[in-house]
């Protein structure tokens, strides 16, 4: 997904995603996404079936691999 990709999907929040950003809550509270909820990556699988809870809703996992490429997504 491409960074205006991405900022639509913010824009429209009506667009029914949940973000989700699979950091460490260290590298979460550096720099995240708004609206975006950090589950660590390695609890993921623990917590899958909350993020199902609604069948319908569909959901991005997210990292990033720079400051600088989520810095590009807020300016």
């Amino acid at each position: 997904m491409s960074i205006a990709q991405l900022r639509a999907l913010l824009d429209n929040r009506s667009a029914q995603m949940e973000i989700v950003d699979v950091h460490e809550q260290q590298a979460f509270e550096q720099a995240y996404i708004p609206f975006a909820i950090n589950i660590p990556r390695g609890r993921l699988v623990f917590r899958v079936n909350e993020l199902l809870l609604n069948s319908t809703q569909r959901m991005l996992l997210f990292r990033y691999f720079s400051l600088s490429w989520l810095s590009r997504l807020q300016s």
